[in-house]
């Protein structure tokens, strides 16, 4: 609009003026410039949307968005091209189809809808991967939360006991995947940054950190820490290669990092500590600390875009996955209330007789594409009747 020469401009804005492509900025439209925008249909069209799917426990949660007021619909679960379970379900609400048995490795499936109004959101791809369970050996120091969470996993056949995973107050001994409390007894934390450094790690105990809540998806938000260590990283400069992450964070420093095969918390899991013990969300927290994070895999990450997979691979191994698809937001197909629209577009919102009329008006300009289809009928016409007398 800036380069155009003419003194009279305009902007027309034919849209659906969705509420939630709406968001808090404002439009800058510079002086002498009118905005119009057609207003939407009175009528809202129902739709409704594949929002989100997790998988756990051998089950896949769908949930459904989409506009306020739609009525339910059908959602199918299909894993490899065949269907494995339906569900009813209405915008805001989810459901819980279970999954069969299947092999170990990475499955794809997809959660789909009838197609309606919208038919991007109909279809949402998932990825899950099935793994045997982890074997795992809680030693003395790792405390009696640990020992109690680790047989509630064993009940639910979510891990076995051997040496595949050792939990413990200092690392384990060669290669072995070791998640690493700190010892309840300070005067042994030297040791356990020497045996950490014998194994070469980068990461080692530091002093004492201040308390906070633990912030990260690994743990449940928010989760109060009374006492931990802070986690230092040393050794930056060599070993660029090795696998080194922050999985969590107190006040913003580290809290839980996977270095190698070795996963570092800053905190005893405790409740002398933490209370983390004392939550829901321990059990699960540990399950995935010896199934997933001691493992070395990744999440499985949604992502906005054009609906598919991307699986992240380092070797011959699998690590992790991202699913992509459209925002959940572009499913509820609520206008903007008029006043909104005027305010972040700076638009004058109106109906279509009103519309019509107003476009170049403002100047007195008026369109004349209608002028110039009669006059190209009219030349049409000529030319016709002239190749017909030369004949």
């Amino acid at each position: 609009m800036d380069a155009e020469p003419l003194a009279a401009r305009e902007v027309h804005v034919a849209s659906d003026l969705q509420r939630s492509a709406l968001g808090p900025g404002r439009a800058a439209v510079p002086r002498g410039v009118r905005v119009l925008a057609l207003a939407p249909l009175e009528r809202v069209p129902e739709n409704r949307g594949i929002g989100a799917v997790q998988v756990t426990d051998a089950a896949v949660a769908v949930s459904v968005v989409g506009t306020p007021g739609a009525g339910a619909a059908t959602v199918t679960v299909r894993v490899q091209g065949r269907e494995v379970g339906r569900a009813l379900t209405a915008p805001g609400s989810a459901a819980t189809i279970a999954l069969p048995a299947l092999g170990a490795g990475w499955w794809v499936g997809e959660a789909a809808l009838d197609p309606d109004e919208l038919r991007a959101d109909d279809r949402r791809l998932l990825v899950w991967r099935v793994a045997p369970p982890a074997q795992v050996e809680a030693l003395p120091g790792a405390g009696a939360f640990v020992a109690a969470a680790l047989a509630v996993l064993e009940d639910g056949r979510r891990v076995r006991p051997g040496t595949e995973v050792i939990i413990g107050d200092r690392p384990a001994a060669g290669s072995k995947a070791s998640v690493v409390v700190p010892p309840a007894d300070p005067a042994l934390l030297g040791e356990v940054n020497r045996a950490l450094a014998e194994r070469g790690g980068r990461w080692r105990f530091g002093p004492v950190g201040t308390p906070g809540p633990i912030a990260g998806t690994v743990a449940p938000e928010r989760t109060p820490v009374g006492r931990r260590y802070r986690l230092e990283e040393i050794g930056q400069d060599g070993a660029k290669s090795r696998d080194s992450t922050v999985l969590a964070r107190v006040n913003g420093e580290p809290w839980l990092v996977r270095d190698g095969s070795v996963l570092l918390i800053g905190s005893r899991l405790d409740t002398a500590w933490t209370a983390l013990p004392a939550t829901p969300g321990f059990v699960p927290f540990l399950d995935a600390l010896v199934n997933r994070l001691a493992r070395n895999e990744a999440p499985v990450i949604d992502a906005e875009g054009v609906p598919r997979v991307e699986f992240r691979i380092r070797g011959v191994d699998t690590l992790g996955a991202t699913v992509f698809g459209p925002d959940p937001r572009e499913s509820d197909l609520t206008p903007a209330a008029p006043g909104l629209a005027r305010d972040v577009l700076g638009a004058e919102v109106l109906d279509d007789a009103s519309f019509a009329a107003a476009r170049f008006a403002g100047t007195g300009r008026s369109d004349v594409s209608g002028v110039l289809l009669t006059v190209a009928l009219f030349l049409a016409l000529a030319e016709l009747g002239v190749a017909t007398l030369t004949r």
